[in-house]
């Protein structure tokens, strides 16, 4: 099965490396597109389990679905996860 979903913080480059990163680790999940500019995020999974982890994962990794409300304190652990990311993605482009 396909699926698309729409996430928060999805801004950068790095953040695209990240999630077909951890997305390709999770099995039965496939063919992963990632869109920056819709926020968008495409793949197969085989199960609903597999949909469900792949969601958990992706919250995990600071992008929670586009109608998640989430505490002043996650969107600040957010948004430092962001900031790291684009600074380790900037010093291994400078290298």
């Amino acid at each position: 099965m396909k699926t698309i979903i729409i996430v928060q913080n999805l801004v950068c480059d790095g953040c695209v490396k990240l999630i077909n990163k951890e997305l390709s680790k999770i099995e039965n999940i496939s063919a992963i597109q990632v869109d920056t500019y819709s926020s968008e995020i495409m793949f197969d999974y085989f199960s609903e389990k597999d949909l469900q982890l792949a969601k958990k994962r992706l919250k995990s990794l600071g992008f929670p679905e586009f109608n998640d409300t989430i505490s002043l304190y996650d969107r600040i652990r957010l948004l430092m996860n962001c900031i790291t990311r684009i600074l380790m993605y900037r010093l291994t482009v400078l290298k």
